[in-house]
């Protein structure tokens, strides 16, 4: 998900500032003849606007594809489970694919992130799911 908004980001800034560059320069050497200048303006005016827009309506996507951050190998996290709230802990290792215990429609297994966590409060190292934690960072930002 994090690399298709990315990539669908790119695309659309990419895309908004070429067509900034390329049209509003060439509609400014070249005006319509059947156009006034009050008309001529407005339409450019009216092609800047969609570019820029165009362009940082790109940015958005990128920008939602940044705060969407995995958690890896080596992370600060927090247990957001109220039950087993603990923490800081640090990810020792990850699995990507590992089984639930559950089965889906088709009779598949089905597979989730599970995360090696030493957790510092309990002195302890436990396999964790990946719903269960989340980055320290986003946990207590607003508490310093």
């Amino acid at each position: 998900m994090r690399n298709l908004l990315n990539v669908a980001g790119q695309s659309f800034a990419i895309s908004g500032f070429v067509f900034f560059i390329l049209v509003v320069p060439l509609y400014l050497v070249y005006p319509p003849l059947y156009m006034g200048m009050e008309e001529h303006a407005t339409s450019l005016l009216f092609f800047s606007k969609l570019g820029f827009f165009w362009t940082f309506a790109g940015i958005c996507p990128i920008i939602v594809s940044m705060a969407l951050k995995p958690v890896e190998v080596g992370d600060l996290v927090y247990c957001r489970v109220e039950e087993f709230s603990h923490g800081p802990g640090i990810v020792l290792e990850k699995v990507s694919d590992a089984p639930t215990g559950f089965m889906d429609e088709e009779d598949e297994w089905v597979t989730a992130p599970r995360y090696k966590v030493a957790w510092q409060d309990k002195q302890a190292v436990d396999w964790d799911w990946e719903d269960t934690i989340s980055h320290y960072e986003e946990v207590h930002r607003g508490e310093h």
